[in-house]
């Protein structure tokens, strides 16, 4: 499994989604974002398996989340909640 902190984005293609911008600087499709983590500008630190699919967006490296965390700006990533 592999950890990053970035930003869900509300993407206005292909009809809109959400996506998750890394701080990394990759952006990642979640396949599996949880309606209380859909909010544009939300900062979040998640757990994720890379997923091998075609998908309708053409956008981001899709992604299945394991485990995720609402962060605020100033928050650091608890590695806590990911054991």
């Amino acid at each position: 499994m592999q950890y990053v902190t970035g930003v869900v984005t509300h993407v206005r293609l292909e009809g809109g989604f959400f996506g998750i911008r890394g701080d990394d600087g990759v952006n990642y499709l979640p396949l599996n974002l949880e309606t209380g983590f859909q909010k544009d500008g939300l900062r979040v630190h998640f757990e994720y398996r890379t997923e091998y699919c075609v998908t309708m967006h053409q956008w981001g490296r899709p992604v299945r989340i394991m485990v995720i965390q609402k962060l605020t700006s100033t928050d650091p990533p608890d590695a806590s909640s990911f054991e």
